[in-house]
């Protein structure tokens, strides 16, 4: 679904009479409070954030596993929501 988005947004960018300078221009103009711009960032941060790192762990798990000859790990989500949070804040931020 992500990759249907990205690709609406490009070929949308592509068909526009107007570059992608003078729609960035046109946000800048809008003078959107900081709270809106912070919550929109952390919309678009959070499912990357989220893929990104259950894909991290997921590969440590299974490198850890084969290298430790265990055959079921035990479940390592006790903070997985608290680290989940706290990237999507800190890529917001950025």
């Amino acid at each position: 679904m992500l990759s249907v988005l990205l690709s609406g947004f490009g070929i949308g960018m592509l068909l526009l009479p107007a570059s992608y300078p003078y729609y960035m221009g046109l946000l800048t103009q809008a003078h959107y409070g900081a709270g809106l711009i912070f919550a929109a960032k952390f919309l678009l941060a959070a499912p990357f954030c989220y893929h990104t790192l259950n894909g991290v762990r997921h590969l440590v798990s299974y490198i850890l596993s084969a290298i430790l000859g265990v055959t079921s790990c035990p479940p390592s989500g006790e903070l997985h929501p608290v680290r989940h949070l706290v990237s999507y804040i800190l890529s917001a931020i950025l």
